[in-house]
């Protein structure tokens, strides 16, 4: 049994949630149809409460005698873009590490191919491996590097206070005790030297191949 306490509680929350429904049907009646069927059908449910949604429909039931369906949740749609976008793999990580794994499966089928020295195939296959493993990631740094330094800049200024928070001795021994203005430059800086050392990496490794040939 409810006691006479928690009985006007209730019935005072009823009270305050009809007030609360009356004050939104009373707003939503203000609006044009054409305005009610706008905010219905993109459904953004955070930027309207669910008893908002409740006074549309039953608005436009009453102006158009029907209520057409609704477009899925604006969170939700948020939501799965969010966990599509997670899903992928990042195009730095795949032109990063594909030649890596590529070396490295060649290494591990050592022992099955049993390459001879004199196998000029093998060598050949191994040192284009090894260039292509230092030539895709210094391309792509030198590409991101000089067509994307606007971007890298912004990132670099919108990470930087996060690392910073987060691990204060390592930012400030990568960044070199740099004030924190010019750490995206440095980060810029970084990435094309980067960029140039995996390119002479690259080369390095087919002058050894003309070397061997």
């Amino acid at each position: 049994m409810l006691s006479i306490n928690e009985h006007k509680e209730i019935q005072m929350t009823h009270k305050q949630e009809s007030t609360l429904s009356r004050s939104i049907r009373s707003n939503m009646q203000l609006k044009g149809s054409d305005e009610l069927l706008a905010i219905w059908k993109k459904n953004d449910r955070l930027e309207w409460s669910d008893e908002a949604f409740a006074a549309i429909h039953d608005i436009l039931l009453e102006r158009l005698g029907n209520v057409p369906p609704q477009n899925e949740h604006v969170s939700r749609r948020r939501h799965n873009k969010k966990v599509a976008q997670s899903s992928k793999i990042p195009l730095s990580v795949i032109v990063i590490f594909s030649p890596a794994v590529l070396v490295f499966l060649l290494i591990l089928l050592m022992p099955v191919l049993n390459p001879e020295p004199e196998d000029i195939w093998f060598t050949v296959l191994m040192f284009t491996s090894l260039a292509l493993f230092f030539f895709l990631p210094g391309f792509y740094f030198g590409w991101w590097s000089f067509f994307q330094s606007k971007e890298i800049l912004k990132r670099a200024a919108e990470n930087a206070p996060k690392l910073k928070k987060a691990s204060p001795i390592f930012y400030r021994l990568y960044t070199y005790f740099l004030p924190d203005r010019f750490v995206p430059y440095y980060s810029l800086v970084m990435i094309g030297f980067m960029s140039i050392i995996c390119i002479y990496g690259g080369i390095r490794m087919i002058m050894f191949l003309i070397d061997f040939l």
